[in-house]
């Protein structure tokens, strides 16, 4: 709230006393309601706080105040509301265009339950998809989704729409100061827990039995780590579940790896660990990441320099919803690593434009074992373009896409010096159309901080959000 302290049931209860209202986090780690949504959830005095699970108590009492994170949020994201059959497919079409237009023809839904798989599949059937679309199945409701939907028929596109692989996630969010830390969050927790530093999803052995499972079905997996302890939980689990071949290529991805120390990468690179990076935080939540974890820490996220300089190929994401779907400004991200109010955010860690373009386009179809048809313009490939304007308009970073998808397979010989760009989804990595590469060198005015500026400034005044 504007005064700093937390939005809560009694501020909604007071504006919406006859309506049960959630008033989701932006990062999709925990919402805040008022009373009547409360009772809808069977959220009570009476209800335990589940482990890795946060529910704000009012001040001297056993009283839900509204705040509930992590595990304690997850019964009520299952818990989504029913769609007819006609909004299945409109709300996908209409969703799946918000990453056509942004250049992304391949997203990622990194966290699905049955239920959301089963009205994917509907709108698959129903031929809604316009862009590919990956499914991850949340650990939680594996066992479920396998009965119905066999491990056998997994990796393969059906209409645009597959099943890659399994989401494990370990810990919150370092902006809602979920994430899991060696060290104590400088600001408590969220709740004014003191000496707070985070809390893992689940304990230990249950994240090992989890992923030995997953290693066991021979799929693809992603890890939600943000916070160090997180990612140290992780590498336990991967030398628990792979101890008889830790360094067997198994497509192991730790999503956002914000907080990665340097100690870390010598492990991602021996266990072929992929990092999929976030370095939107160093513009968008740079500021917060000081106040809670310290400005050494803070200027250390998404060392994305440091992976690649170990030999590994990270990829990059936007998060959408959590950061706007914005490949452009992603990879602008990446290059520049400036905070909203100007400040660089670990210098040391930025990367070259070519190598920003890798970790959407290249790098990503790795992830999604798909660099056999994806990722480079080469014969047989996909030739999935995006057109951007004349070297000169990149000065001000405010690009705008343009041309519609083309799914055509190049005939030519040779291979063509283009890429395929990715972005990332609500809970989940995606990719997008090519970016030529006779912009590559323009790139380097991407570097402007101020052209930034003056692309908010212009959004301004064509009615647009601005970015700052």
């Amino acid at each position: 709230m504007p005064d700093g302290r937390l939005l809560n049931r009694d501020d909604l209860d007071a504006a919406f006393p006859d309506n049960p209202v959630r008033i989701d986090h932006v990062s999709m780690h925990g919402a805040v309601m008022n009373s009547l949504a409360l009772k809808k959830y069977g959220i009570s005095a009476a209800t335990k706080t589940p482990a890795g699970g946060v529910i704000v108590r009012k001040p001297g009492t056993n009283e839900p105040w509204g705040l509930i994170m992590e595990m304690a949020f997850l019964p009520v994201m299952e818990q989504q509301e029913p769609m007819t059959p006609d909004q299945e497919i409109e709300w996908t079409r209409a969703g799946q265009r918000l990453y056509a237009e942004a250049g992304i023809t391949t997203a990622h839904e990194g966290a699905t339950h049955l239920a959301a798989l089963r009205t994917i599949r509907r709108a698959t059937d129903a031929g809604a998809n316009v862009i590919d679309v990956v499914a991850y199945p949340f650990v939680t409701d594996l066992e479920n989704i396998l009965a119905e939907f066999p491990v056998s028929g997994w990796g393969k596109y059906d209409r645009h729409f597959k099943i890659g692989g399994v989401k494990i996630t370990i810990d919150g969010s370092p902006q809602g100061r979920t994430a899991a830390f060696t060290t104590p969050y400088l600001t408590g927790g969220p709740g004014g827990e003191k000496n707070w530093k985070g809390e893992l999803a689940a304990p230990q052995e249950v994240i090992n039995q989890g992923l030995k499972k997953v290693y066991g079905l021979g799929v693809p997996v992603l890890f939600h780590a943000n916070g160090d302890a997180a990612i140290d939980a992780l590498i336990a689990a991967h030398e628990f579940a792979a101890a008889d071949d830790l360094t067997k290529h198994r497509n192991v991805t730790a999503i956002h790896a914000q907080f990665t120390r340097k100690d870390q990468i010598p492990k991602y690179v021996r266990y072929k660990i992929r990092p999929s990076f976030y370095t939107l935080h160093t513009y968008y939540f740079a500021d917060t990441h000081i106040r809670n974890r310290g400005r050494e820490q803070a200027m250390y996220i998404s060392p994305m320099r440091d992976a690649i300089d170990a030999g590994l190929h990270p990829t990059n994401h936007t998060d959408f919803v959590v950061a706007p779907l914005d490949q452009m400004f992603m990879l602008w991200s990446a290059v520049n690593r400036i905070s909203r109010g100007g400040e660089p955010i670990g210098p040391d860690q930025r990367v070259t434009p070519l190598e920003g373009l890798k970790a959407m386009t290249i790098w990503a179809a790795e992830q999604y074992d798909e660099q056999g048809q994806k990722g480079t313009l080469a014969p047989g490939k996909l030739a999935d373009l995006v057109v951007l304007p004349g070297p000169g308009d990149l000065q001000g970073r405010d690009v705008h896409l343009h041309a519609p998808v083309s799914r055509r397979r190049p005939r030519s010989p040779g291979q063509l010096d283009s890429f395929s760009s990715a972005g990332h989804r609500a809970r989940g990595q995606s990719h997008s159309r090519s970016v030529p590469s006779a912009c590559d060198g323009s790139l380097d005015r991407l570097r402007s901080p101020e052209g930034v500026r003056a692309a908010a400034r212009d959004r301004r005044a064509r009615g647009e959000s601005p970015l700052d």
